[in-house]
């Protein structure tokens, strides 16, 4: 389902920036990310957001809880692909590992390897725009068919 409106947004002109603002508004606690759905795959996605005075703390990259609300989110976007009809799933834990400050735009990248319902935890690898790891975020979740 997820896919099927990600395929119909991209297929209008400013689809992804529409789909972005939908889910913004759909989503509230992601909407100030300003993310952009870059890719969106069966158990894949790929978001990225860029840095902006709002999200940043006082050491002049982006805040560590906005890291780990983009690593959710794109978990959650991956997960929602394999997410079959009357499914549903809630978050159970959020762990994260920052290795490096985030300055300037970021991608984060979710390639889920097993299939619902077998598949309880994502990993969200957030990188800069040299390719650098900033930060892992692990979401682990309950699934229900």
């Amino acid at each position: 389902m997820l896919l099927d409106r990600w395929k119909w947004f991209l297929a209008v002109p400013l689809g992804r920036w529409f789909f972005a603002r939908l889910l913004g508004w759909l989503v509230p606690y992601v909407g100030p990310l300003s993310a952009e759905v870059e890719e969106l795959a069966r158990g894949q996605a790929r978001v990225s957001m860029r840095e902006r005075w709002s999200l940043r703390n006082h050491l002049r990259s982006i805040h560590a809880v906005a890291l780990v609300n983009l690593g959710e989110l794109t978990a959650n976007l991956a997960l929602s692909t394999l997410q079959p009809k009357g499914g549903r799933f809630i978050v159970t834990g959020v762990q994260a590992e920052y290795l490096k400050k985030a300055r300037g735009r970021v991608t984060c990248r979710v390639a889920l390897g097993a299939e619902w319902p077998d598949v309880s935890e994502g990993v969200a690898e957030i990188t800069d725009r040299d390719g650098d790891l900033v930060c892992r975020v692990k979401v682990g979740w309950n699934l229900k068919s």
